[in-house]
């Protein structure tokens, strides 16, 4: 890794992953820094507060990072004016939704409301796979497809053993059908899911209508409704843009 900076994220990454806490061998194993590295780094973290020992050599996030997440969704304008509309949506059809960015190969749930819990925006969801992901196909169809091949090749040796069927060329075709439609939609049994990009500051978002027992009216209805909100949000988020300039 090239610098402090780096070794230091890369082990707060392993530390967050886990459901509990993580030893330090795991640590230094997942991250590739050696043992004395990563021992100094979470000495330094948990000094400040960001993580703390459970036991010798066991450690989980602290305190010090929970004003740092709630922070960060702040400086995210989007999700005030979106997760409304999205929660309003879901809720008079029936259904959930979601809201979601990619930051480098991982999923960032600033919403959904299938785990959501209270009324904050942050969802309680890391690392889910980007490969079995109706919102990640839609993120990563707005990508370069070289990057996109490769962020998908990334996701499935992950998760080894749970490839989906086709493997990789299956979801290289998902991503041209989605980039030819401009959305993408799954049905899976009585299971549906639609997603649809969002344009924001130069950037894209996707958002998700989701549900069970079939889609009443046909997929294609959630499909225009999904569309709609897409475009009621960058409506919304082009007005608020006009009123702060």
């Amino acid at each position: 890794m090239r610098n402090t900076l780096e070794k230091v994220f890369a082990v707060l990454d392993v530390v967050a992953s886990g459901d509990g806490p993580v030893t330090l061998k795991d640590i230094a194993k997942r991250t590739g820094l050696h043992p004395s590295t990563v021992s100094r780094v979470l000495a330094d973290l948990a000094e400040i507060g960001y993580v703390r020992k459970d036991s010798y050599r066991e450690f989980s996030l602290d305190l010090g990072l929970v004003p740092l997440g709630q922070k960060a969704l702040s400086h995210f304008p989007l999700a005030r004016l979106a997760v409304p509309l999205i929660a309003e949506s879901a809720a008079r059809l029936g259904c959930h939704g979601a809201l979601v960015g990619l930051h480098r190969d991982r999923l960032v749930y600033l919403y959904r409301s299938t785990l959501q819990k209270g009324a904050g925006t942050l969802a309680e969801d890391y690392q889910f796979p980007l490969h079995r992901s109706n919102c990640g196909t839609v993120l990563l169809a707005a990508r370069q497809e070289d990057e996109a091949r490769r962020l998908l090749a990334a996701s499935l040796k992950a998760e080894s053993g749970r490839s989906p069927a086709g493997g990789l060329g299956a979801l290289v075709k998902r991503l041209a059908a989605a980039r030819k439609e401009g959305y993408a939609t799954v049905t899976d049994g009585g299971d549906w899911n639609v997603a649809f990009p969002l344009a924001y500051r130069g950037r894209t978002f996707a958002i998700s209508l989701h549900g069970t027992g079939g889609a009443p009216g046909g997929i294609e209805k959630r499909v225009l409704e999904c569309s709609l909100l897409a475009r009621r949000i960058e409506a919304a988020a082009g007005t608020a843009n006009q009123q702060g300039a």
